[in-house]
Formats: C-alpha cells, sequence, structure tokens
C-alpha cells in the first residue's frame, strides 16, 4: 500500500526536511586508482 502524506507537506518544515536535492559536478569526486609497481 502506498501512502501519500498529505498531511505532512503542510509544514514548510517537513517540506523542507524532504525536498530532492540537487547535485552539482563540484559534487562529485574524481576516483584515482594507484597500482603499484605498473
Amino acid at each position: 500500500m502506498f501512502v501519500r502524506g498529505r498531511r505532512l507537506r503542510k509544514k514548510e518544515s517537513i517540506r523542507n526536511l524532504v525536498e530532492e536535492t540537487t547535485i552539482s559536478v563540484n559534487d562529485l569526486i574524481f576516483p584515482i586508482f594507484l597500482i603499484d609497481g605498473k
């Protein structure tokens, strides 16, 4: 069963907690792998 929780969305403080997060390129980490002996 899917519950939509409309009552919780009426409060701005709750909406701010559950709002979608945006990710930019600056938030990502470029992986660097070091292999010994090569």
